[in-house]
């Protein structure tokens, strides 16, 4: 299908004769209202004069010009242009020197980003060292000087290294990257290792299975595809469960690259079970699904692709194995094959029919049929997926499923294609991404755990196996947390599965002994932590930056500090190093080197050999500039485009070094694991789909509803939630829809109780039908805080499960939860 022909397409067939059609119209019917969130009760006038006019802010004074970057939101890091004034920072502007024509180079950040100046100042800022003087969780603190802070820190240190050895040590850097004190740690013998992230857990395993990966480009690591700039080849664009309208909203990102295609006429299709930011505007576009059942329509689509003969049978013969019985490898079990799963000769033996999918997801049939066709009967499909689906249980099978879309139809390795991952971000070389860092040396402990496992690591980890718990680099842990550093770790507090669980563990002195905090703002990690360092903020220091978006346009930021340090804020580099001479190993841990010469080393040996057309400049000549980006566009990155041009010289990592539809290595899992949710822990050697737990499937008259989250646009977890401008901007709130509200009698405004067996919040009702019915859900991460049991602040992991998904063994912080809801 050319673009041409996908013009003819009306966007309105998307939703012609369904009931998805009532559904869309009603959402686009909700206004302004529905677009941003819920109003604030009272807002403020305008300030005006006696006549009624409107005062036109005055023009700020230009003041001297320092650039830095925002906190980042995750993925995208922007410039910002600090205007500083007598050594205090009085307004943010943005990237103003770029190409302002709509499809030019300029990065635009967004309102968190303008409103740092507010961020840095904040009177909730940490100020002091702090000792832990109540009971864990009390946030009962006292102040001490650093000297005090840092003995007790080297005592327990080397109390911790002495009696338990390494492995009980644990570091967990969310919000940024603590190289400083990964490096230290690896001086005195390593800390037990991570792997996955909180963000893209289960689709980084999906994709290493079903995939692998480049092992010279590393493409589809971290379950991440093509740039999003990519789309601009494709003729149409398919997206499962993208919350990129609120996670992602730079200027240049992924958005932006969608309002481009749609300008070029490239139709879109957004798979969620809400209308998003991503596609608000255009409700047309939208396909509402079940949380947590995004594998049954996917197996479905490819049900009606298959029968019709529409799949791409040279591609699958080339270079994929496991899609019928003809490219199975040798031994595995007959009718177990990717197509008899689809086609139902094989397994549950039930063909996934668009009539079987439809009570699952809550789609129609014909509207699976038609975007069935949709992707089929395009030369180029772009398909990619958020992290939304692969935060369930079953996320790693959802994230396989949408990806051997991508297969099928041979929508891979060629321009305008993406193999159903999430959207790459370009972003040029920095050990750590788009954080500054220092070199961490090499961890002598070789053990892992999941990122998600830490609570389960304090609890009972000598108890975790390589073979229950997917323990990595050796068959079991010897002993569970006892030493812990909490760097930027707001989300330990905020984005962690079931809190009140994880509470109860925390405040157990006996297991984890020692447990250190350093961040800007206190957050709800650090009423847990026995000592408490502050900070610099990111902009009271040098912060050399990799922008990322997941367009065509990158660059560096070469920050300056904006303002002097604060109160007795320091430096986490400076202050490790203060650690490591208790240790005896400053001069090991420096290196004779200041963090400044750091960040030249890193970026003259890395990170400027990376820009794609060799123009960077000098870290000399950067600093000058402040923020560097190239005035070219990069050519959108195509994954796996080397594989398919040669398969032989570019083998992908999985064993048979091409795409395995079929995986001998998760049917010797699945025969020699031990699970622990028993038989709702599936695994099967196909993308393939099964109800999670506490999804669609178990709804119930206790529990009715199926709870679901978000990111917030007004805040990255729950850090920028102390700027109250922005709270104003988009209230906190329950989504939930009408045909759900009426009978519990709720209506916009009210405050409801949101509760199941783990917990109960408190918060203010949205009742939208950009939601769909039997689903309720609000932005995760607020911060929580507690009255008499109830969490008042409403955190969305306040009720969330910790039912682990079974290979990556991460948590679905964002889904496979049931609630009732109901007025206060």
């Amino acid at each position: 299908m050319s673009n041409a022909q996908g013009n003819a397409i009306s966007r309105r067939s998307f939703v012609k004769n369904t009931a998805v059609a009532t559904l869309a119209a009603t959402a686009a019917a909700g206004g302004a209202s529905s677009l941003f969130g819920c109003a604030p009760k009272q807002v403020e006038e305008q300030q005006t004069t006696a006549t009624g006019q409107v005062v036109a802010n005055e023009i700020p004074e230009e003041g001297k010009i320092v650039w830095q970057s925002c906190c980042h939101c995750g993925f995208t890091a922007c410039p910002i242009k600090c205007h500083v004034i007598d050594g205090t920072v009085r307004w943010i502007d943005n990237d103003t020197d770029g190409d302002p024509e709509f499809g030019g180079v300029a990065f635009r950040p967004c309102l968190k980003a303008r409103s740092i100046r507010k961020w840095i100042n904040s009177p909730e800022r940490l100020k002091y060292p702090m000792k832990r003087v109540g009971k864990r969780g009390s946030g009962e603190f006292e102040r001490i000087s650093w000297d005090e802070a840092l003995d007790i820190i080297a005592e327990k240190w080397q109390y911790t290294l002495d009696t338990y050895g390494p492995e009980a040590f644990y570091v967990c850097a969310t919000g940024t990257r603590n190289y400083p004190i990964q490096r230290l740690m690896n001086l005195t013998g390593g800390y037990l290792g991570t792997y996955g992230s909180e963000s893209n857990g289960q689709i980084n395993q999906a994709a290493t299975y079903l995939l692998g990966m480049d092992p010279v480009t590393f493409d589809c690591g971290g379950g991440l595809g093509s740039t999003t700039s990519a789309i601009k080849d494709a003729d149409c664009g398919v997206f499962f469960g993208c919350g990129s309208g609120e996670s992602r909203m730079c200027g240049m990102g992924e958005v932006y690259e969608a309002a481009k295609a749609r300008e070029a006429g490239i139709p879109l299709a957004f798979i969620d079970y809400r209308l998003g930011e991503g596609s608000s505007g255009n409700p047309d576009e939208w396909f509402p699904i079940y949380p947590g059942t995004d594998a049954a329509l996917a197996s479905a689509i490819a049900y009606v692709i298959i029968s019709e003969g529409k799949h791409d049978k040279e591609f699958l013969g080339k270079y994929a194995v496991g899609f019928d019985a003809d490219t199975m490898p040798e031994g595995a079990p007959a009718n177990s094959s990717y197509m008899d799963y689809i086609m139902g000769t094989g397994y549950d033996m039930i063909p996934k029919t668009p009539q079987w999918a439809a009570p699952i997801c809550g789609l129609p049939s014909e509207r699976i049929e038609y975007l069935a066709h949709f992707i089929a009967d395009a030369d180029t499909c772009y398909i990619t997926q958020g992290y939304g689906p692969q935060r369930h249980h079953n996320g790693e099978w959802s994230a396989m499923a949408i990806a051997a879309l991508a297969v099928i139809t041979g929508n891979i390795g060629r321009p305008g294609t993406c193999p159903g991952l999430n959207g790459k971000g370009m972003q040029l070389e920095f050990d750590g991404g788009m954080w500054n860092s220092v070199p961490i040396g090499t961890n002598p402990v070789k053990k892992q755990i999941s990122i998600s496992g830490r609570f389960n690591a304090i609890d009972h980890g000598p108890e975790m196996t390589a073979l229950t718990d997917n323990v990595k680099g050796g068959d079991k842990l010897n002993v569970g947390i006892k030493l812990m550093f909490l760097y930027e770790a707001g989300s330990f507090g905020n984005s962690s599965s079931d809190l009140n669980w994880a509470a109860t563990i925390l405040e157990d002195e006996s297991k984890c002994e020692f447990i250190v905090g350093s961040d800007v703002i206190m957050s709800t990690s650090l009423p847990y932590c026995d000592i408490i360092l502050p900070d610099l903020m990111y902009q009271e220091r040098m912060n050399f930056v990799s922008t990322v978006t997941g367009g065509s346009a990158y660059g560096f930021v070469f920050g300056r500090p904006v303002q002097e340090p604060q109160f007795e804020c320091r430096l986490s580099y400076d202050w490790c190093a203060d650690l490591a001479e208790r240790l005896g190993l400053r001069d090991e841990f420096t290196e004779g080197k200041t963090w400044e010469e750091w960040m030249k080393i890193r970026y003259e040996e890395e990170s400027r050999p990376s820009a794609p057309h060799g123009n960077a400049p000098s870290f000399e000549e950067g600093l000058e500039m402040g923020f560097w980006r190239d005035p070219e566009p990069a050519e959108p990155i195509i994954a796996m485009d080397r594989f398919v041009a040669d398969p032989v010289a570019n083998p992908r990592t999985t064993p048979s070094g091409k795409i395995e539809l079929y995986s001998e290595q998760l049917a010797t899992i699945r025969d020699t694991w031990t699970f622990a949710n028993g038989d709702r822990d599936v695994v099967r050697p196909v993308p393939s789909y099964f109800p999670e737990i506490e999804g669609v499937a178990d709804v119930n008259d206790t529990y009715p509803l199926l709870f679901a989250t978000w990111k917030a646009k007004n805040q990255f977890h729950s850090r920028y939630q102390v700027i109250e401008e922005l709270q104003q901007a988009c209230q906190h709130c329950l989504w939930i829809n009408p045909i759900d509200a009426e009978p519990r009698g709720i209506q916009n405004g009210d405050e409801l109780r949101v509760f199941n067996d783990r917990g109960e919040v408190r918060i203010m009702a949205r009742v939208t039908a950009r939601i769909m019915p039997g689903v309720v859900g609000m932005p995760h991460a607020h911060r929580r805080q507690m009255e008499n049991g109830v969490d008042v602040g409403a955190n969305a992991n306040t009720l969330t499960s910790h039912h682990w998904s079974p290979i990556s063994k991460n948590c679905p912080s964002t889904g496979s939860t049931l609630v009732q809801a109901e007025k206060a």
